[in-house]
């Protein structure tokens, strides 16, 4: 939560710079443009403060309101990690290495707008890129296998963003992993369930 809360004051400080950085030297060059005098410099600094914070203040409510409605939609009533960038979930599954991994990358496949799903040089793990959306330019996915027991797989699915310096992913890390674990949950269901 403490950096969900640091990212939101870096997006209010670069907003209030980059917008208010602007406003200033605008305001700076019409200043000398149209009077000639050299008062322009604490006048600019002034409104470029001013505007700039009004500015990032007002842009970071506007994106946290628009990024937690979509996490707590997403939600739909979990709260572990939700304020998180990078999302992660655990599963176990029975069987062998060969139908873990199978499970997992069809899993993968389920996720809405993924792009590609590569196998890592081990037999531990495979590696997905899920497409942009109007949420984000794209995530990483990878699903990481370890042994729990005898013929028992940890699985565990980790979404990150694109981007390391992003602010917000309105929810879309979580809802890669949720629906990766749904699939997951499902197929083991069918798997298990005998064929009439």
């Amino acid at each position: 939560m403490a950096r969900y809360f640091a990212r939101i004051i870096r997006a209010v400080i670069v907003s209030s710079l980059g917008f208010g950085g602007g406003i200033g030297l605008l305001t700076f060059i019409a200043i000398l443009v149209t009077t000639g005098k050299q008062e322009a410099v604490p006048i600019a600094l002034q409104a470029g403060i001013i505007i700039g914070l009004g500015f990032g203040i007002f842009s970071a409510a506007l994106l946290l309101l628009s990024d937690l409605t979509s996490r707590l939609f997403a939600a739909q009533g979990f709260k572990t990690e939700i304020w998180e960038l990078e999302q992660e979930r655990e599963v176990e599954v029975q069987g062998t290495i060969k139908q873990a991994r199978i499970l997992s990358r069809n899993a993968l496949l389920t996720v809405p707008n993924v792009k590609a799903v590569a196998d890592e040089n081990n037999e531990f793990g495979i590696r997905a890129s899920v497409g942009a959306s109007w949420k984000s330019p794209g995530e990483n996915m990878r699903v990481q296998i370890q042994p729990a027991a005898e013929n028992v797989w940890r699985v565990k699915c980790i979404s990150t963003c694109l981007a390391s310096n992003i602010a917000f992913d309105y929810g879309k890390n979580f809802e890669n992993v949720e629906s990766w674990l749904k699939s997951m949950n499902k197929r083991s269901v069918d798997e298990q369930t005998p064929q009439a």
